[in-house]
């Protein structure tokens, strides 16, 4: 089960991809939320953190798609203004927040148990 909706990816960020292709971008995202928790041995989480992580990590996919079509360029310039955007800066920061939010959940899933060694008893 995804933790995103394609809907919900698109009214975030307003993208005008496929609905094939957003549904491809969440796997993706899914895939490395899951394998962050599974090599942790973590089962799950809370959903709207795992949403929140899903999300940051999908919107990666989308610019990294936008970068791939021209869609999304770095530079751009219309009539005598010039705009720069820094999509790795982007990709860079909603990674780490994607990765923070997932070490959060496996940081309040893990239990421990408290082992007392009894030296002695008689």
């Amino acid at each position: 089960m995804a933790y995103l909706t394609y809907t919900e990816l698109v009214d975030h960020t307003g993208t005008k991809l496929s609905q094939t292709t957003l549904e491809g971008i969440i796997s993706v995202a899914d895939y490395e939320i899951n394998s962050m928790l599974r090599a942790s041995g973590i089962s799950g989480g809370n959903s709207g953190d795992l949403k929140a992580a899903s999300l940051k990590l999908s919107e990666i996919g989308v610019i990294r798609r936008h970068r791939m079509d021209g869609t999304m360029p770095r530079r751009m310039k219309i009539g005598g203004i010039e705009v720069e955007d820094d999509p790795d800066r982007a990709i860079t920061d909603l990674r780490d927040e994607a990765h923070r939010i997932i070490r959060e959940i496996i940081k309040s899933g893990r239990t421990y148990r408290n082992v007392m060694r009894v030296v002695n008893r008689c």
